[in-house]
């Protein structure tokens, strides 16, 4: 079996970069590499791009080592792992970054060396998209002349580190040689079962964790409609209903973001009719236009309103496919004027955004809760209380404790929330 000593990332973000200080640290010889000459740039610098704990520590210490380094350009390596983004335009999956990647890793590639994919694809991109390419540039083809897998990220932002070591991982070889070479090189840093398997069933397992996530949350957010239009508190209807030992509803909200649960369902649904799937999206898609109905009952036009939380979840950075988006521009063409709080963004819609709630809140009418940061669970309602035109708060997240807000004079209202 191949010996791998040398290991090319390409895409230095929320997963590339992890992925490429794990393995450093566990004894390859890593080179990072990213399009983006800003982030080869800070990296260099030994300071990281993306707030991620541990991350900072863990890229220093690889760097200092020797075994980590971020290169200006890609270069031949025994292994060529791919951790490049794809993002989903209109519906289809956008695979120009992985293509060029497979394009550069063809004028590099030597019989018997490993190319991994990790990037969310549609079904059989690892086989046709990949393969072909360098087959069709170099004149190599997989499973003859060099092994081939496809290996998904599985990982919450806010937690990579600790998930790309300890969750399971889908090892889907393009054939039996090359899922145990690919197993070989996951060995080394991964505490968690690598699972072999074929490319196409590990491309469409993966989309399917993540559609399966998105189905579920859209239940849950129909839930919320249902109860809304009931007057009855879908938080108090779901704790009842999870008491039911084979029931587990998930938490509604303004919406669903991330870089992976409103996108994996496109890339599923993409080569045959489907309508669960599909309906899910819409009812996710629509959610934040249901909050900015939901509060247009409560506020007149012209109100200000402070979005608190821009980012997809709580406790991160990361603003990708984010509700808040949404929200904001479904506010605004209802005529509310708006501004925007969180600790861990400094831009939003080419605005500035407060990273203090109390300077966010003076003179506003209502604190609108996308995002339940740890923070915000501590805030005390009756400094802002002084410093608010109206007392109104709007708990998209259900985590907001309302007797708290309402001993302060507060009104408060909630999603499908009645106490």
């Amino acid at each position: 079996m191949r010996r791998i000593d040398e290991v090319m990332v390409y895409g230095l973000g929320y997963v590339g970069l992890p992925t490429a200080a794990l393995m450093a640290t566990a004894g390859y010889r890593v080179y990072g590499y990213d399009t983006n000459s800003e982030i080869i740039k800070t990296l260099k610098e030994g300071d990281v791009h993306i707030e991620e704990a541990g991350l900072k520590t863990l890229l220093r210490a690889a760097i200092e080592s020797g075994n980590l380094k971020v290169v200006s350009e890609p270069r031949q390596s025994d292994a060529h792992i791919i951790c490049v983004p794809t993002p989903v335009v209109d519906g289809r999956a956008d695979l120009s970054a992985v293509k060029k990647v497979s394009e550069t890793i063809a004028g590099l590639i030597r019989r018997g060396d490993l190319v991994v994919l990790e990037s969310t694809v549609p079904p059989r991109t690892t086989e046709t998209v990949v393969a072909e390419i360098i087959r069709r540039k170099s004149g190599l083809t997989a499973g003859r002349d060099f092994y081939l897998a496809y290996c998904p990220e599985r990982v919450l932002p806010g937690k990579i580190l600790s998930e790309l070591v300890h969750n399971d991982r889908l090892i889907g070889g393009f054939d039996k040689e090359s899922a145990q070479v690919a197993a070989s090189l996951y060995s080394r840093f991964v505490d968690g079962a690598l699972i072999k398997c074929g490319c196409l069933e590990a491309e469409i397992a993966k989309l399917a964790e993540n559609t399966y996530r998105d189905v579920n949350i859209a239940f849950a957010n129909e839930l919320a409609r249902i109860c809304h239009s009931l007057n009855a508190d879908v938080w108090r209807v779901i704790d009842l209903a999870n008491r039911h030992p084979r029931v587990s509803i998930l938490r509604p909200g303004a919406g669903v973001g991330g870089h992976c649960i409103p996108v994996d369902p496109w890339m599923l649904t993409g080569f045959t009719r489907t309508h669960l799937i599909q309906a899910a999206r819409h009812i996710n898609d629509t959610q934040p236009h249901f909050i900015a109905n939901s509060i247009a009952e409560i506020l007149n036009p012209e109100s200000r309103v402070v979005l608190l939380g821009l980012t997809y979840k709580e406790n991160v950075d990361d603003t990708r496919n984010a509700p808040s988006e949404v929200l904001a521009d479904a506010l605004s063409q209802k005529g509310f004027s708006m501004r925007f709080c969180d600790p861990y963004v400094r831009k939003f819609r080419g605005e500035e955004v407060f990273a203090s709630v109390v300077e966010a809140a003076q003179d506003a009418d209502m604190l609108l809760f996308v995002v339940a940061h740890d923070e915000w669970l501590r805030l005390a309602p009756a400094e802002l209380a002084k410093i608010m035109r109206r007392r109104l708060v709007y708990d998209a997240t259900g985590k907001v404790d309302s007797a708290v807000w309402r001993s302060q004079g507060f009104e408060f209202h909630g999603l499908a929330r009645r106490k």
